[in-house]
C-alpha cells in the first residue's frame, strides 16, 4: 500500500479535531487552574500549565542536558552567573517582582548589568519560564534590516519572541 504524503495532513487534523470535539465544553473555553502552581491557565489537553512542565522537564534532565538548555540563552562569558552572586538587596527586589512587570537595568559599561541579568535569566530557566534575551543594539539592526526591500522578516516576526517568552 503507497501512503501519499498530502494525505497525512489530513488525517492528523481529523483525529485532533475529532478529539477536541469530545472534550467537554466547559473545558474547551473557561480557563482552568493549574494543580501545581495553582494559576489560571488557558484550557489545553494537559493537566499542568507550560511553566510546571517545563520546571518538570528540567528537574529530571542530567546536569550537563540543565546546562545546555540554559547556555541557549545565557552566553559563555555568564555561565557561571548565580543570584547568590548578587547583592542581597538586589535579589529580594528581583524576587519581589510581581509577574506584569519587566526589569532595566542601565548603568555605565563594566559595572554587572549583563552578568546580574544572566543570573535572573538562569533562576526563570530553572523556574521553567520561557526566558528571551537581547541587547538594545542587536534587537534595533535586526528591526532595521527588515525594513530593506528583500527582507523576508517583519518588525513583527523579529519581536514575537520576546512578547511569547514568559520572562
Amino acid at each position: 500500500m503507497q501512503v501519499n504524503p498530502t494525505k497525512q495532513p489530513q488525517r492528523l487534523g481529523a483525529i485532533l479535531e475529532t478529539a477536541i470535539s469530545n472534550l467537554p465544553m466547559a473545558a474547551k473555553s473557561k480557563p482552568v487552574t493549574c494543580p501545581q502552581c495553582k494559576k489560571s491557565k488557558p484550557p489545553t489537553l494537559f493537566d499542568i500549565c507550560g511553566t510546571c512542565f517545563r520546571r518538570q522537564q528540567l528537574a529530571s534532565m542530567p546536569e550537563a542536558d540543565r546546562e545546555w538548555a540554559i547556555a541557549q540563552v545565557i552566553p559563555p562569558l555568564f555561565a557561571l552567573a548565580r543570584l547568590e552572586h548578587l547583592p542581597a538587596k538586589l535579589v529580594e527586589k528581583i524576587r519581589a517582582l510581581p509577574e506584569s512587570k519587566g526589569l532595566l537595568f542601565w548603568g555605565h559599561a563594566g559595572r554587572g548589568k549583563s552578568y546580574a541579568l544572566a543570573a535572573v535569566a538562569r533562576e526563570f530557566i530553572l523556574q521553567g519560564y520561557v526566558v528571551a534575551r537581547t541587547s538594545y543594539e542587536m534587537l534595533c539592526l535586526h528591526l532595521r534590516d527588515s525594513l530593506k526591500a528583500k527582507s523576508a522578516e517583519t518588525e513583527l516576526s523579529i519581536i514575537k519572541p520576546y512578547l511569547q517568552a514568559d520572562k
